[in-house]
């Protein structure tokens, strides 16, 4: 959308395959270029061309996000017997156009009887600065679409190296939504249910009980968090993107370390 004018230009998709409103399928490349990821793979498109290019190396990915030359990107493999999904988390140089080394597991789901549009996986955040990444490890629980018995925060290096866990205080049953702070220092979570699902933790604790850089927030939120440009607040919604259409939501805001 040029937010002077108030026109908007038509994206591509991507392939076979259209992004998703409810995870980051499409990113800023440069002024002039986007980045779409979605399962067929991921894609560079010049604003005003006439089709986008694919980029090579990468298969059955979900959600990404650049920093920097670096992509950061998570795809999944399918297992039939056990009817889980199990991610993982990988990172993908913009420059040579090749998998860099350094994937993380991020465990099992309970596979999704749904429309893709609707699909949902663990939460992962890289560092403003692409030097570390925070992210759910999960195990598939026998619950519903989605379910996990299970869940860890770990914040490490770029290449997984380093892992300790964080957020220790915060039990979820749910996928969680997650973004790193601006200055790098802080991890909004939603979708962290049952309630409270919405939770701040530092990327430098464990996050135990009586942290005081552990808060939860009310009301619930199930939608990426937003930050403010100086890591004092965020913003989430109460349903997800893909549902807004469907359901009534609010958009809420949230002062960091004020319930």
């Amino acid at each position: 959308i040029n937010v002077s004018s108030g026109a908007y230009t038509d994206v591509p998709g991507g392939g076979n395959a259209s992004g998703y409103a409810n995870e980051r399928s499409y990113g800023w490349v440069s002024s002039s270029q986007v980045w779409i990821l979605n399962y067929s793979g991921l894609f560079e498109y010049t604003l005003g061309a006439g089709s986008e290019t694919a980029l090579p190396g990468i298969s059955n990915a979900f959600e990404g996000t650049l920093r920097g030359n670096t992509f950061f990107f998570e795809n999944m493999t399918y297992n039939s017997g056990t009817h889980t999904t199990t991610s993982f988390l990988h990172r993908y140089s913009m420059t040579s156009h090749t998998v860099l080394g350094g994937t993380i597991n991020l465990g099992t789901v309970k596979n999704c009887e749904c429309s893709p549009g609707d699909a949902h996986y663990q939460g992962w955040d890289a560092s403003p600065d692409g030097s570390h990444v925070a992210y759910q490890v999960t195990t598939a629980g026998p619950g519903p679409d989605f379910g996990i018995s299970h869940s860890t925060i770990y914040y490490a290096n770029a290449d997984g190296s380093g892992a300790s866990q964080i957020a220790s205080f915060m039990v979820t049953t749910g996928l969680v939504r997650m973004l790193i702070s601006p200055n790098g220092h802080l991890i909004a979570f939603t979708n962290a249910t049952p309630s409270p699902s919405v939770i701040t933790a530092s990327v430098s604790s464990p996050g135990h009980s009586g942290d005081p850089d552990f808060h939860a927030y009310t009301p619930d939120a199930v939608a990426f968090p937003a930050w403010k440009w100086d890591s004092s607040q965020f913003w989430a919604a109460t349903v997800e993107d893909s549902d807004a259409g469907f359901t009534h939501g609010d958009l809420r805001n949230y002062v960091v370390g004020a319930a």
